[in-house]
């Protein structure tokens, strides 16, 4: 069950001692390889290591992690030689409980590799989320297997990361919140759902309960992907890398090399202390035989990664993964109606599948998974990873008061404008959502500068047009500049351009001469250019004229020819004719226009007259009425025969 005050705090001042024989994969527990690995970590801090979590570029990269595994090595190794009193906030109690839920959720997995491991593997991570420590750490199944993948393992985290990088970093540009309308939809090149079900406009909440890989990608790349990146960053995820820059399938948990389970803890149990991030571990104290305790003067370190109202909202959406009728997490609910929030992950071919959820008490997250990634048909994080979060859970808050979430000032229950749900809303969202869209134009505005910038500076002038362009360039510029907020950004990409330009105008006036000869046949082509523009149109009106004289012949053709018999105004018709037939004079088909006009006029002669098309008509008429009446009465025959026949 939960630690009274008391109990706590006698468990924390338990030392792990840390003896000299001791080193990486022989005698090393869970427990005891991460405090050695937290505290190489302490004494880096100590001497004013400058860590890094997200990196630019390979070079960067490359040269950070040069520098610290160096480093690091450096201070384990030096633990390891011993003389060391490692404190730590690790609860055996809590450790035995969490590595028998393991062993026991995945017993019915017997396979075994050939080193004698399991071949199907999990790892869980208990965070106290009042004192901001690692309680807790199993790295896979059974005492025996050393090999502590908690924290020396990454996996891809599915669905598990969209909270952290998706939906917590929208939130906070007011952009995005519960009701706001996203459509779920499949398009080329980009990911599907689990199922291929697409659910068209969804809200916010509805798209995280029922975990659509589609709307994730969307508000991801609509934030921007390093946008999102920046915020595991803050909270310290190791194993990130200057691959996953703005790739998008990062919102979908699509990692170069993946996460942590407890970098997902730590992760998680920032958004149950209404966002603020802490970097405890599960160092104490550290003390050493001669320079006595090391860390007296340690402090934790803390931030406000994501806005209160952000992650009040997001848990309040993350509840309804066990509660709602659509959430993944069914059936995870807590005992005595604890309130909990958390998240499925299942990745492609369910290779990995996790659980990561908190209460106001504990986060705990947990990975299921073979050691060697493949498939598993039908399982998904619901299911064991899910079932053991469910019951270490249960037990650790035996006896634990049911504690909610504070809703903050600045969040307030209100139906949308828009479709009348209601809903969670953050009091600040609009003002926060100019600023962010503003922040992407300029952003937006930025890279379009540094662009031109850059392209001005590497062009050359080789020839009279080359002048030309430069000038437009410069032009293009300087316009662009002072729309630029960043004063100082501003004058150094104006300092650049003026001093490209000066050295331009400096070729620009040796080419003088050249420029007044090129700009006088420039001159010349366009006057020619001009006049023949002239002449076309000129040519083309006439052309036109032509056509609409001629149309008008045309109708005026078409009324003779289509004559069916001596109309009253038969003769008027011919008299139009005849009086338009001037206007297809010079025209290639004019004989045959007039031939055509003459065979009309002579056919007039053998048409009916009105009479005797009226009676023409008329006979017509009859003859179709008569036909009429006979089939109907032939119908009718037909209907007296069948009958007699029933009869």
């Amino acid at each position: 069950g939960g630690l009274s005050d008391e109990e706590y705090s006698a468990a924390i001042e338990r030392p792990l001692t840390v003896v000299k024989q001791e080193s990486e994969g022989t005698d090393e527990n869970y427990q005891s390889s991460y405090a050695i690995h937290c505290a190489a970590l302490e004494l880096m801090k100590l001497d004013n290591f400058d860590f890094q979590y997200t990196f630019e570029d390979k070079d960067s990269y490359t040269e950070y992690m040069d520098r610290y595994k160096t480093v690091y090595t450096e201070k384990s190794d030096l633990i390891r030689a011993g003389g060391f009193k490692i404190y730590t906030s690790l609860d055996s109690n809590l450790q035995e409980m969490l590595q028998a839920d393991i062993d026991q959720g995945l017993a019915s997995y017997t396979e075994l590799q050939e080193n004698g491991k399991y071949a199907l593997q999990g790892a869980g991570v208990i965070v106290d989320n009042r004192s901001n420590y690692v309680v807790a750490i199993v790295g896979g199944r059974g005492s025996e297997d050393q090999f502590n993948r908690a924290y020396l393992s990454a996996r891809q985290p599915g669905s598990t990361i969209k909270p952290l990088i998706d939906y917590g970093p929208a939130f906070d540009t007011g952009e995005d919140y519960p009701t706001r309308m996203v459509n779920d939809h499949k398009w080329e090149d980009g990911p599907s759902n689990s199922g291929e079900h697409y659910y068209g406009n969804v809200t916010v909440r509805e798209a995280l309960n029922r975990s659509l890989n589609t709307v994730a990608w969307q508000i991801l790349t609509d934030i921007g992907v390093n946008f999102g990146l920046d915020y595991l960053g803050q909270m310290e995820f190791q194993k990130l890398t200057y691959v996953d820059n703005g790739v998008p399938s990062l919102s979908i948990g699509g990692f170069t090399y993946g996460v942590r389970v407890v970098d997902m803890a730590k992760g998680y149990s920032t958004l149950a202390n209404n966002g603020i991030y802490n970097d405890r571990t599960c160092i104490v104290r550290i003390e050493h035989e001669h320079d006595g305790n090391l860390t007296k003067d340690m402090t934790p370190a803390t931030k406000q990664v994501y806005r209160e109202d952000s992650v009040f909202m997001l848990t309040d959406i993350l509840k309804g993964t066990m509660t709602s009728p659509y959430g993944t997490g069914r059936g995870l609910s807590l005992a005595n109606d604890m309130p909990a929030a958390g998240k499925t992950g299942t990745t492609n071919a369910s290779r990995d599948t996790w659980f990561c959820g908190y209460t106001r008490y504990y986060t705990t997250a947990v990975w299921v998974g073979y050691e060697i990634p493949r498939d598993m048909p039908g399982v998904y994080g619901s299911t064991y990873a899910g079932k053991i979060w469910k019951n270490i859970m249960d037990k650790i808050h035996t006896d634990l008061p049911p504690l909610d979430w504070e809703q903050p000032e600045t969040v307030e229950l209100r139906a949308d404008e828009k479709t009348g749900v209601e809903d969670y809303f953050s009091t600040t969202a609009q003002l926060r959502a100019e600023q962010s869209l503003h922040d992407k134009e300029q952003q937006k505005l930025t890279d379009e500068l540094n662009t031109m910038v850059n392209e001005f500076e590497a062009k050359t002038i080789q020839t009279v047009e080359d002048t030309y362009d430069v000038k437009t360039r410069y032009k293009n510029i300087t316009t662009k500049l002072p729309l630029l907020d960043d004063g100082d950004l501003r004058a150094r990409l104006l300092e650049r351009t003026e001093t490209k330009y000066d050295e331009f105008e400096t070729i620009i006036s040796g080419m003088s001469d050249t420029i007044i000869m090129y700009e006088k046949q420039r001159a010349v082509d366009a006057a020619k250019a001009q006049e023949q523009a002239e002449k076309d149109a000129e040519k083309r009106r006439e052309e036109l004229e032509k056509q609409t004289r001629k149309n008008e012949f045309l109708q005026a053709l078409a009324a003779v020819e289509e004559l069916e018999y001596q109309k009253p105004d038969a003769q008027q018709l011919v008299q139009d004719a005849i009086g338009k037939l001037p206007l297809v004079a010079g025209d290639p088909q004019q004989q045959e226009l007039s031939n055509r006009l003459d065979a009309a006029i002579n056919r007039i002669s053998t048409l009916p007259t009105a009479q005797e098309w009226q009676k023409k008509l008329d006979e017509e008429a009859a003859k179709k009425t008569a036909e009429d009446s006979q089939a109907q009465q032939e119908v009718q025959a037909q209907q007296k025969r069948l009958q007699s026949t029933l009869s």
